[in-house]
């Protein structure tokens, strides 16, 4: 009788650590997400990032975007979309809406706002297509597949935050399309 009343306690206790063990597990992820000086995921919108900063001390600023391509499992291209800054920041700015290079690379975040915008605007960036030129320098978007393995790194602040995507045949599309719905980027401020 004692020995199934040890052995019952026993069990009990185990349990009790792995509870335990999860309850610890999950609130330091929760820490680890509050110390963050940023969420960056997907918005309900099709095909949308939104971008919040939490970081009460300091502005958000983007110092580099990339785009690695994973053809197969050994081979993979990266793209940086800084290099195309001075090519396309004056075209997002004389066009007069929240823009990704004025928005996240000048302007930055503060505290409380998050910005939504549409990923199929970093390919286009990455095609490198806005001006005219006979061969492409960049991205060559009719080479991408649907079911493709993407990753968008931005670094914020001096910190990497990535993001595992597969390439869908609805962001496929609007990457081929070339149009810029000015309606989809959206600065969002935060609330007095």
């Amino acid at each position: 009788m004692v020995e199934n009343i040890s052995v019952i306690v026993s069990v009990f206790s185990f349990f009790a650590a792995v509870a335990s063990a999860i309850a610890a597990i999950r609130s330091y992820k929760l820490a680890k997400n509050l110390a963050r000086i940023c969420n960056l995921f997907p918005s309900v919108n099709d095909n949308r990032f939104v971008i919040t900063c939490t970081s009460t001390t300091e502005r958000l600023i983007a110092h580099e975007i990339l785009i690695v391509i994973h053809e197969n499992r050994f081979k993979r291209k990266t793209y940086s979309l800084t290099r195309l800054y001075n090519l396309n920041a004056h075209f997002q700015k004389a066009s007069l809406y929240d823009a990704i290079f004025p928005t996240l690379f000048e302007r930055g975040l503060v505290s409380g706002e998050s910005y939504e915008f549409p990923i199929a605007e970093l390919f286009k960036i990455a095609t490198n297509r806005i001006h005219l030129q006979k061969e492409t320098v960049g991205l060559d978007p009719e080479k991408l597949w649907v079911g493709q393995r993407v990753a968008i790194i931005f670094m914020l602040n001096g910190c990497p935050y990535k993001v595992a995507i597969r390439l869908t045949q609805q962001l496929i599309d609007e990457i081929l399309s070339g149009k810029t719905t000015f309606s989809d980027f959206r600065l969002r401020v935060r609330a007095s």
